[in-house]
């Protein structure tokens, strides 16, 4: 592929150098040293800084699909080359974008309708940025990486798929100790065959990274974590856009690591589209983690969940809101633990119960409007509440608690408010 895009694969076959001057068309013969373009199983050397330094390079590849390449570049100086691939595709058993050496610099391929397939697909490495925009076509990979960097390289990788392509991986890893990462999708199909983790490899180094979904469908097959360790990680859900997640979505999850100072950060804001996993995690650190933050805010769409747990050990805080026209379906319990709050605003939230945990004094439930309608039957685990709130006053009570058939119970460390709870049931009924 181009310059500095470290593809490599190796099969045996010649070495093969782009000589330029500046970009071309892979095909043009006059480019290559020894003359001709390579073949499959070349290993190719784009020599950045002899091709003009600084000077951004383009090169187009214009051949049916070829397989077993391999891409890297010289040390230099920092450098900017774009691969165009408008047809035909590329096969390869390890395939960077970015540099496999040391070599830094921007380093960017623009698929349209084209086939890309990789057993290790790696966007942005060593002290190299790299981005892969996909338009149409297929790609490929056992294994898909945004970011691959040591500890001190601060690096950016990026990926967007538009245009309807569709996208087939066995793991998706977003984000790495010295990346920071983004994956977009405004149209098309992203297919996870596992674990979909938007987050950081190495607790020390704390990097943002997101994933933005405008349109189209990220279908995970595993479980789905955003934020971990130091990481800062977001996935935001809007239009027409479908995150289906067969297991758990955690969010601000704290890994276990043996770092004190790891306190994840980690939010899924949806204003449309649809969300659904088989539960939920909003915030858990296994060791002390003041500064932890996890949150879940939706203002618009669908979501979905069998279940939902917030909050955790090792401290941090942790946010459920519902707002806007939002509609939120918990088919299972939605339990609560200390330092969280579950807060609706406006639009709806279903829960077959809700469940604050006995000693968990700073669980909150705060009605604003809207309302949450608890779903158990008759005769089944009823909810168990802490501390509950509705906003407004007197008669004019803005938020709504649909028990329906179920059993409720106000469980607090105080005087029983009796007064104001008959004060909500007289309201209900008016």
């Amino acid at each position: 592929m181009l310059c500095g895009m470290g593809l490599a694969s190796l099969a045996a076959g010649q070495s093969s150098t782009y000589s330029g001057p500046g970009g071309g068309n892979w095909s043009d013969p006059s480019r290559w040293t020894p003359n001709g373009p390579p073949t499959s199983g070349s290993a190719l050397l784009f020599p950045f800084d002899e091709l003009g330094g600084g000077t951004p390079i383009i090169v187009t590849y214009d051949l049916p699909t070829i397989t077993s390449l391999a891409l890297f570049g010289r040390i230099g100086t920092p450098h900017a080359a774009t691969l165009n691939i408008p047809m035909g595709g590329i096969t390869a058993s390890t395939f960077t974008i970015g540099s496999a050496s040391s070599a830094s610099g921007d380093f960017t391929v623009n698929a349209t309708n084209a086939a890309l397939s990789a057993s290790t697909l790696t966007i942005g490495a060593s002290l190299s940025n790299g981005s892969l925009n996909q338009s149409g076509g297929m790609t490929t990979a056992t294994r898909f990486a945004l970011g691959s960097a040591g500890r001190f390289d601060n690096i950016t990788s990026s990926y967007a798929l538009t245009g309807g392509g569709t996208a087939n991986v066995g793991s998706l890893t977003i984000g790495d100790a010295g990346a920071t990462a983004a994956f977009s999708m405004d149209s098309g199909t992203f297919n996870v065959q596992s674990d979909a983790l938007c987050f950081t490899s190495d607790a020390r180094t704390g990097k943002d990274h997101q994933i933005v979904l405008a349109g189209g469908l990220l279908n995970v097959g595993g479980n789905q974590i955003i934020g971990n360790a130091n990481a800062r990680g977001t996935l935001t859900i809007s239009g027409s856009a479908e995150n289906r997640i067969a297991g758990k979505l955690s969010i601000g999850l704290g890994s276990g690591s043996t770092f004190l100072n790891v306190n994840p950060r980690g939010a899924v804001v949806q204003s449309g589209g649809t969300l659904s996993a088989g539960s939920l995690q909003i915030g858990q650190t296994l060791i002390s983690a003041t500064n932890a933050r996890a949150l879940f805010e939706t203002t618009g769409g669908v979501a979905s969940f069998g279940s939902v747990m917030m909050g955790g050990t090792g401290g941090g805080s942790s946010t459920f809101d519902v707002n806007g026209t939002a509609q939120v379906t918990v088919s299972g319990p939605f339990e609560i633990d200390d330092n969280s709050e579950l807060t609706v605003s406006n639009g709806r939230l279903r829960a077959d119960r809700v469940a604050v945990q006995p000693a968990s004094s700073l669980a909150k439930v705060s009605l604003k409007g809207g309302t949450l309608e608890l779903t158990a039957p008759v005769g089944a685990t009823g909810s168990r509440l802490r501390y509950l709130s509705l906003s407004g006053g007197t008669g004019a009570w803005n938020g709504q608690l649909d028990l329906g058939q179920s059993a409720a119970v106000i469980d607090v460390a105080s005087a029983t408010p009796f007064a104001l709870v008959a004060e909500w049931i007289r309201s209900g009924y008016a």
